[in-house]
């Protein structure tokens, strides 16, 4: 079950679009930090493709996304987090979805192939360096918490880590001993965690399946589990002025300085001239608007501005639907079609409406604007719909 969507993190892009054009002197420092926020929209990719498939988990899973703990002071954040009616559970890193080709070195580097430059490439993030990292902390927030302490039980396995890629993304391993079972395309994730963490093979032995048995926990319980984390995430604050210490820096402004023409003219004195009657005139006609900006194609750019946009998941936990169920109502209003793979695609309408589309294959996501979405859902009969 889905305990917790992914975090919208779109206020934050705004934020530090802002902060680049009134601090041009600090403006690597704030790129690093919109960079980092925009390969977050990755987990809502990742995020959807769960959802649409998990139904057959459904009650044995809860699922959290985007989650951001604190322990010993220090925040730290998840991409995605499972854990089973085994308690078993699961760290995955979607960061790096869609990288186009990946390398893992032997000793769990990771490099990303450069077109520009023809040679392998340090990755902005190492995440199995982190993801270990991570996992260490999470199980020391859970040793603290109440459970499973209080629930009588101990963890069977240790937290296991893995990272996603798109499908279409290429993989080259150093040591595929260590790391071919934690690197996984999106489209095998399902089948690969169905076989690994919803089954203990019975080469595993005899204290293996013990111990499956003894930590085996009801829904009830499991759902408990997963609304504590949810209660601890602590949402990333707008911390940029402190934390890149902008608050030390006198902000650019074009009201700091005169124009030009009023510099060249502030050492001439001024001049008296007498007063002249002069006669009545009409008023200037009001200009005509100027025309909005055409595409490439010479028409209107009538689409909403990106600050709007939201992934599905987003707006389907907006509207209280599931995502599925968004991703069925925006087919059924024409905006989205199946192809002959029973693959969903936009249709015309869903582009005019604003709509996008991230990935390929069965590894589709779509955004939205979420003004023009909300619109539709609260007025049946709008105009999107009767052009469909």
């Amino acid at each position: 079950m889905l305990i917790k969507h992914p975090d919208d993190h779109s206020h934050h892009a705004e934020v530090l679009h802002g902060l680049m054009e009134s601090y041009p002197g600090q403006a690597d420092e704030i790129h690093r930090e919109l960079l980092q926020v925009q390969l977050r929209e990755s987990i809502h990719m990742f995020a959807e493709l769960l959802e649409m498939q998990m139904d057959p988990l459904d009650e044995n899973v809860v699922i959290l996304h985007d989650l951001r703990l604190e322990h010993e002071g220090r925040f730290v954040e998840f991409d995605h987090l499972l854990i089973n009616r085994n308690l078993q559970i699961t760290l995955v890193d979607s960061v790096l979805v869609g990288c186009g080709s990946l390398r893992i070195t032997a000793t769990g580097d990771s490099l990303i192939w450069s077109e520009e430059n023809n040679r392998w490439l340090t990755a902005y993030r190492q995440p199995f360096q982190e993801l270990e990292e991570k996992a260490q902390i999470l199980g020391q927030i859970l040793d603290a918490g109440w459970w499973p302490k209080r629930m009588g039980i101990r963890l069977a396995h240790p937290i296991e880590t893995c990272l996603v890629l798109d499908d279409h993304d290429r993989i080259v391993l150093d040591d595929p001993d260590a790391y071919a079972s934690r690197v996984i395309k999106m489209g095998d994730f399902l089948p690969w965690y169905s076989k690994q963490r919803m089954k203990t093979p019975i080469t595993q032995g005899a204290k293996a399946l013990m111990q499956r048995a003894v930590n085996r926990v009801d829904l009830n319980s499991l759902e408990r589990i997963g609304f504590d984390l949810a209660d601890r995430h602590h949402a990333a604050p707008l911390d940029y002025y402190e934390r890149l210490g902008l608050d030390q820096v006198a902000p650019i402004s074009p009201d700091d300085h005169p124009a030009p023409e009023e510099e060249e003219m502030a050492d001439i004195p001024a001049i008296e001239t007498p007063a002249i009657e002069t006669p009545a005139v009409e008023p200037e006609p009001e200009p005509e608007p100027k025309p909005q900006p055409k595409t490439a194609a010479g028409k209107k750019n009538t689409a909403p501005a990106d600050e709007d946009r939201q992934p599905s998941s987003r707006i389907a936990a907006a509207l209280k639907l599931k995502t599925p169920e968004f991703l069925a109502e925006m087919e059924s209003r024409g905006l989205l079609k199946k192809n002959q793979k029973d693959q969903l695609e936009l249709t015309p309408a869903g582009r005019k409406l604003g709509g996008k589309v991230k990935g390929r294959g069965g590894n589709r996501s779509f955004s939205w604007p979420k003004a023009a979405v909300e619109a539709l859902f609260q007025n049946p009969e709008s105009e999107q719909e009767k052009q469909t």
